[in-house]
């Protein structure tokens, strides 16, 4: 080949030049190598097949417990979302009800007023506030005395 040292100084291209002998040892190494297969006794293809079992029975456990945790999963998260819809739901039906129980006794407190009771008494039962000369007054300062009727 060529030499490319002369053309330019930045790159040394000398270094992928190969000569003939070393193309010849490149393409030998190229060539592949025929393996033959170890024969193998009865009791060595039986071990490896119990090997290959004990795998696929551990592959297949793991990916069982893997499922069945999922599976866990998923049902749990749907048991919380009906839990926390049915929380919700409790919560609307409490908030209606305190609001309820709120005019429930504003309503009350309206009924019960004295000056609401006034009006009713005066105006149903016809009854009259009492005059100061209706009032009598007993004096206990004597002490109290019980008579018998015989």
């Amino acid at each position: 080949m060529a030499n490319y040292n002369n053309v330019s100084q930045a790159y040394d291209l000398s270094l992928f030049d190969m000569s003939a002998p070393q193309r010849e040892a490149e393409e030998k190494r190229k060539e592949f190598e025929v393996v033959k297969p170890i024969k193998k006794t009865k009791e060595q293809i039986h071990l490896e097949n119990v090997k290959d079992a004990k795998l696929v029975f551990r592959v297949a456990l793991v990916s069982l417990i893997l499922f069945t945790l999922i599976g866990m999963q998923i049902f749990a998260n749907l048991r919380l979302n009906e839990f926390t819809a049915l929380y919700n739901q409790q919560q609307n039906r409490l908030q209606i009800a305190q609001s309820e129980n709120t005019r429930l006794k504003m309503e009350f407190d309206s009924m019960v007023a004295p000056e609401k009771i006034a009006e009713l008494a005066e105006s149903k039962l016809g009854m009259v506030q009492r005059e100061n000369y209706q009032v009598s007054f007993f004096d206990l300062s004597e002490g109290d005395s019980v008579v018998v009727s015989q």
